[in-house]
């Protein structure tokens, strides 16, 4: 449900879908055909093209959708040629242009046979993707899962990985065995060409012929890591990052969009001297999967002196009503990457996210410590964290250097008891500073309050207090501060 009005269904001409413009019905498509990944799902697509001749012609102009082909190997699907996936694949412009492969979870790289011809032959070598990146029109993007290290050193002396001819700019790989080195020079991926982005989920990465006094590599090479301008890497969970991360992210000093999700159990690493590392360029950090206790001195190594946008996701908090003294583990990793700095004007944006399916608890001493230390914050984001909004009201009052620079405020997933008439009265502290104090440059500029809060006894509560509140017409109309509301 949206606080927002909209006009009477009677006062538009109900147009039939067959004609709505083909551009508009490409777009309808492109969202309808995609699955979760964004990739297309044949079958669906197919259907489409069968309704009538429009909806074929639509289809076949909105050319993105054709790039972004699913080879399921899994189950041993051949069904899709590979004349069949060259067509489709040219239908897109290079720039859509991706492929995604599953080998599913048995291979027999580890004990291959024999093709009477001399070449090794195993499962996960898909005859139909060999041939795309052997011969095949350039693709933009390939997703591959694969289950040893031999798989990939076969798959890459079998197609142009090999060679450095390859155009791919994109490529994510989910590895199972065997990916961290001593030696660069036996790795699978030593030859291949510059990518601008990788993905990488490393959740079963083991040592593979690794000394015990050596420092440990990715299986990378330092000239790809120089070239990425995005990289996402998944790791098993540590208490520290584990140094074999924390050395190839010493070589990507280009990068300019970095995610690192904490998965899986929680391991202990013993990690060698990890080399202070600093990214330039670096805008957008995601950290995902932070758990309580995390090492405050984690990521002490990372440097971000350009960071605009930080994005939070914690793991296994405690909830409100187990611990209302929960560790300050967001503003302790905060204080490791050195953001919040006195001399720190360039973080914009702050994503803060609960644990999945659970509202956890963010003391006041943290969040105001947070906020108090980011004048040029202008967007901060909660999702599923609960805060006492009545404490957060008093803290602003005391500072005027309370995230003075905030224009846009959302809280998504408030709990029952959130205090929302106090969370208005902040809101209006702060767009009433921005009238009286135009002109100045100490004026606060909040202009957009987004709230959510799930349905239930949750949902009765809060909206009887934003039903009831007097403050709301008036943030509206008088201040012209857009709210929006929104039932989960």
């Amino acid at each position: 449900m949206r606080e927002e009005t909209a006009p009477s269904p009677s006062s538009h001409k109900t147009t039939h879908p067959l004609e709505l413009p083909p551009e508009i019905l490409g777009n309808i498509f492109q969202l309808t055909v995609a699955d979760w990944e964004g990739y297309t799902i044949r079958r669906l697509l197919l259907n489409l093209c069968l309704v009538c001749r429009s909806w074929y012609d639509a289809a076949l102009l909105e050319n993105r959708i054709w790039g972004k082909v699913v080879l399921n190997t899994a189950n041993g699907d051949e069904s899709q040629s590979y004349e069949k996936v060259v067509t489709s694949l040219t239908r897109a412009p290079v720039a859509f242009r991706a492929v995604k492969a599953r080998f599913g979870l048995r291979c027999d790289c580890d004990k291959p046979w024999v093709h009477p011809e001399g070449n090794f032959v195993s499962k996960c070598e898909h005859q139909v993707l060999v041939r795309l990146a052997k011969d095949g029109p350039p693709l933009q993007h390939l997703d591959m899962e694969c289950w040893t290290s031999s798989c990939l050193e076969r798959f890459c002396q079998r197609t142009r990985l090999a060679s450095g001819q390859s155009r791919l700019e994109s490529l994510k790989l989910t590895i199972r065995f065997g990916w961290i080195y001593e030696d660069l020079d036996h790795t699978p991926l030593r030859h291949i060409p510059p990518l601008k982005r990788l993905e990488l989920e490393l959740l079963s990465a083991v040592p593979y012929e690794l000394g015990d006094s050596s420092p440990a590599v990715l299986f990378v090479s330092s000239s790809i890591g120089s070239s990425l301008n995005s990289l996402t890497i998944t790791f098993p969970a540590y208490f520290e990052c584990p140094d074999y991360i924390s050395n190839f992210l010493s070589w990507c000093t280009n990068l300019e969009s970095l995610t690192m999700t904490y998965a899986g159990p929680m391991d202990n690493h013993v990690p060698h001297r990890l080399p202070t590392t600093t990214l330039p360029k670096l805008k957008v950090l995601s950290l995902w999967g932070i758990r309580p206790h995390f090492d405050r001195t984690a990521l002490h190594y990372l440097r971000t002196p350009g960071l605009a946008t930080l994005t939070i996701r914690v793991y296994g908090y405690p909830s409100p009503i187990r611990d209302r003294s929960p560790p300050h583990t967001i503003l302790d990793l905060m204080q490791s990457l050195e953001v919040l700095q006195p001399t720190s004007f360039t973080l914009h944006s702050l994503t803060l996210w609960g644990d999945r399916g659970k509202i956890i608890q963010m003391g006041m001493e943290e969040l105001a410590g947070i906020l108090a230390a980011l004048p040029s914050l202008r967007y901060l984001s909660l999702n599923s964290i609960h805060f006492d909004a009545e404490q957060l009201l008093e803290a602003s009052r005391r500072s005027r250097a309370f995230a003075p620079a905030l224009e846009h405020l959302d809280l998504q997933g408030l709990y029952r008891e959130f205090k929302l008439q106090h969370l208005l009265q902040f809101v209006k502290d702060r767009v009433g500073e921005r009238v009286v104090g135009q002109g100045s440059q100490l004026a606060p500029a909040l202009r957009t309050l987004t709230l959510s809060h799930w349905e239930g006894a949750t949902s009765t509560a809060l909206s009887e207090t934003y039903t009831a509140s007097p403050l709301i017409p008036e943030l509206r109309t008088t201040f012209g501060l857009k709210i929006v509301r929104t039932v989960l």
